[in-house]
C-alpha cells in the first residue's frame, strides 16, 4: 500500500529485520555557498565513499541549527572506527578545497541528528505550513535557492541528496500563489510539492495534492476493488478518491493488472479485472471535493 495514504489497506502486523548498531559513527556538516555545495554533493555521490545519510539544509535550517551561516550539506558516515575516520576526513578535504566551512561531529552526531529532526519532522510549537517535495537529485540546491528567493529567506527546507525527497516549513503568512510559485518549480524539476498541514483559508484555495498526471482512473478503479465499501480515508486522496459516486462513460474500460496481497484467499497472483460499461449521466452528482485532514 505504499504511496496510498491509508486509502487501500491498514497493517495489522510489521515485521522488522534489525541490525547491530555500527561500531562508529560521525557526521560531516560543510556550509557555504549553494554552488559550492552542489559541487561537493555532485563529488560526493560520485565518489567510493559509503554514506548512510545525506541531506541538504536550506540556509534557515542551518541558522536554527546553529551551525554557521550559509546553506549545508550533512553528511553521515557509519562503519568500523578506521573507515568512519577516513571517510570523513576525505569528505572534510573536499570541502575545504571548495572553500565551504566544514566540521566533523563525532561523539555528538547523535544529538545533532536528533536536533535537526526536532527542526524539521517534528510539529513545531506554532502554526506552520508544511509540505512534502520531491525534485530531481540534481535539482535540489537549487530548488531550496528558490525557496528562500520566493519566501525572502522565511523557508525552511530539507532535500535528501540521493531521493530528492524532503520537507518544506513555510510561515502561516505565506500567500497560495507563493506556494503555486513553489509547485510549478518543482514541477519543472520533475517533481511535485503536496501540501501536508496548512490552515484551511490556504486549502480552500489550492490543490492540495498537485497532481497532474493521467492514473486517475486507475487509482480509482483500485480503491474500489480493495476497499468496495469507502471506509478507509475516504474523500481524502487526490481526486477526491474514493469519489462518492463515478462518473461512469457509455463505453466500456477494462484494465488488468496482477497483484499479490494477504488480503486474498492464497499468496497466488490475482488478477483484478475491472470493467466498467454503465452509461454516463450528467447528474450524477460527481464530486471532486478534497477533504485533506485539518
Amino acid at each position: 500500500f505504499t504511496g496510498s495514504y491509508g486509502t487501500l489497506g491498514i497493517l495489522t502486523e510489521l515485521t522488522f529485520r534489525v541490525y547491530p548498531i555500527p561500531s562508529a559513527s560521525a557526521t560531516v556538516v560543510l556550509v557555504g555557498e549553494p554552488e559550492k555545495i552542489a559541487t561537493a554533493t555532485k563529488t560526493l555521490l560520485a565518489s567510493a565513499l559509503t554514506q548512510t545519510a545525506v541531506d541538504l539544509l536550506s540556509t534557515k535550517l542551518v541558522n536554527q541549527l546553529g551551525l554557521a551561516q550559509g546553506m549545508g550539506l550533512m553528511v553521515r558516515f557509519q562503519s568500523v572506527t578506521e573507515s568512519v575516520k577516513d571517510q570523513s576526513s576525505r569528505l572534510l578535504s573536499v570541502g575545504e578545497k571548495l572553500g565551504l566551512k566544514g566540521t566533523i561531529y563525532n561523539d555528538d552526531n547523535e544529538q545533532l541528528w536528533q536536533f535537526l529532526s526536532e527542526k524539521i519532522w517534528n510539529a513545531p510549537q506554532k502554526p506552520v505550513i508544511t509540505c512534502k517535495i520531491g525534485v530531481s537529485p540534481i535539482a535540489a540546491v537549487s530548488t531550496l535557492t528558490q525557496l528562500e528567493h520566493i519566501t525572502s529567506a522565511q523557508g525552511m527546507g530539507l532535500i535528501h541528496g540521493v531521493s530528492g525527497l524532503g520537507l518544506l516549513q513555510l510561515d502561516v503568512t505565506v500567500t497560495a500563489q507563493t506556494i503555486m510559485e513553489m509547485r510549478q518549480y518543482c514541477e519543472s524539476k520533475n517533481g511535485f510539492l503536496t501540501i501536508l498541514e496548512a490552515p484551511a483559508t490556504i486549502k480552500e484555495q489550492l490543490d492540495v495534492w498537485g497532481y497532474n498526471g493521467n492514473a486517475l482512473e486507475i487509482m480509482r478503479l483500485l480503491k474500489q476493488q480493495f476497499d468496495p465499501k469507502n471506509i478507509l480515508s475516504s474523500n481524502r486522496f487526490v481526486g477526491g478518491i474514493w469519489l462518492k459516486k463515478i462518473l461512469h462513460t457509455q463505453h466500456t474500460k477494462k484494465i488488468t493488472t496482477t497483484t499479490t496481497s494477504p488480503n486474498f484467499p492464497t499468496q497466488d497472483s490475482v488478477k483484478l479485472d475491472f470493467s466498467e460499461s454503465l452509461k454516463e449521466n450528467p447528474n450524477s452528482g460527481f464530486d471532486t471535493t478534497h477533504h485533506p485532514k485539518q
